[in-house]
């Protein structure tokens, strides 16, 4: 019914993401050939729909993504805060040891890893939690939301934290997750300080805009693409099934949420992984349950270790339990899964298939904001 309705019936949808017809018309000319024909001919149907309710939207953005745009001059202001993250090397060098020092570097300022740290955390399919994106943007501007709370007037506090995240997206290596992560964190900082009303889906659509007239050979990058699906997975991840344990412990609830969401993460990234990749260790998919819960204070206790130098040994003891328990499990237990040539048709079709899916639903029945 959901298919069945989508060129029928109109919604709301669309005056509060405006963005999504003009982003889908950039992206098809990337990717129409790529396809197989079944999944073009989903995303026919969904565009269908895309010209039946926004048809000047959507044919904009299909003739420039035909056309393609000219990179604009970037303006890498880098050179100018080296001093800063010089400064802030040397600080994470002098207060711990072991991993952890090579550890921080690549978690917090971006440094290539050393091959044992990739190894480690390729190994276990927590390759994200070393490249910069979305996950550490929201852990750096959460500890900060703490220290500016110290302040009464909440201008100020919105202010101070759209600083701190513009100079720590100026002070890292621009990707497309990290460029992705600091709209988004800036576009909610500004409506929640105009007092306006953030749409997030529509900012993830905006930020993909953005991004191809920044750069768009970017668009088609796996970073790009893995960081987006991540994205859209839990900006779009059902809500109505953490109703079902309404009547157990809070902490019960938000484990099963927290469960819910990465499976659905899981939905939309894993086949992709498989097509590009071609293999992936299944224990991670156990590991991301529960590992990015346990390394989400390390920002926190970084931050605090670099103004109060006595919390620095307890972060190092803490973060150094975690980086031994990813060493120590059994390597046969980190086996890659793989799937065969003949079948990768079939997650193609059932990736493109959810996320059309994903979207009809949303614009059929979403007329709530995010």
């Amino acid at each position: 019914m959901i298919f069945l309705g989508w060129i029928r019936f109109g919604t709301e949808f669309f005056i509060k993401e405006p963005c999504l017809p003009l982003a889908v018309g950039l992206l098809l000319p990337h990717f129409f050939f790529q396809l197989h024909p079944l999944s073009l001919t989903i995303v026919a149907y969904f565009c269908i729909g895309l010209i039946a309710r926004q048809p000047h939207l959507f044919l904009s953005g299909l003739v420039l993504g035909y056309l393609g745009t000219p990179a604009l001059p970037s303006f890498d202001l880098s050179p100018h805060l080296s001093s800063i993250k010089i400064l802030l090397k040397q600080r994470i060098l002098s207060s711990y040891e072991k991993s952890v020092p090579s550890f921080y570097l690549t978690f917090f300022l971006g440094y290539p890893p050393t091959i044992v740290l990739q190894k480690t955390f390729q190994g276990c399919g927590l390759s994200h939690l070393l490249a910069i994106s979305g996950y550490h943007f929201q852990s750096l501007i959460g500890s900060f939301y703490y220290l500016v709370q110290l302040c009464s007037k909440k201008s100020i506090q919105t202010i101070a934290l759209i600083l701190i995240s513009s100079t720590y997206f100026l002070l890292i290596d621009t990707t497309p997750s990290v460029f992705r992560s600091y709209v988004g964190v800036l576009m909610g900082l500004i409506a929640s300080m105009s007092l306006k009303i953030h749409y997030p889906k529509n900012t993830l659509f905006l930020s993909l805009i953005v991004l191809f007239f920044l750069d768009s050979s970017q668009i088609s990058t796996m970073g790009c693409l893995l960081s987006y699906l991540a994205t859209f997975a839990i900006l779009y991840a059902p809500q109505t099934s953490s109703n079902l344990l309404t009547n157990y412990p809070p902490l019960l609830r938000k484990i099963f949420s927290i469960l819910h969401l990465n499976f659905y993460i899981s939905l939309f990234t894993l086949p992709y992984i498989l097509l590009k990749i071609e293999e992936f260790p299944p224990i991670s998919l156990a590991i991301n349950l529960f590992f990015p819960l346990l390394i989400s204070p390390c920002m926190l206790l970084l931050i605090l270790g670099l103004f109060f130098p006595i919390i620095a040994p307890l972060n190092q003891v803490y973060t150094q339990l975690l980086l031994d328990f990813l060493e120590h499990i059994p390597r046969p237990l980190l086996k890659n899964f793989s799937i065969a040539a003949e079948y990768r048709i079939f997650l193609e079709i059932f990736l493109v298939f959810f996320i059309v899916k994903t979207l009809i639903r949303s614009c059929l029945k979403s007329t709530n904001a995010v």
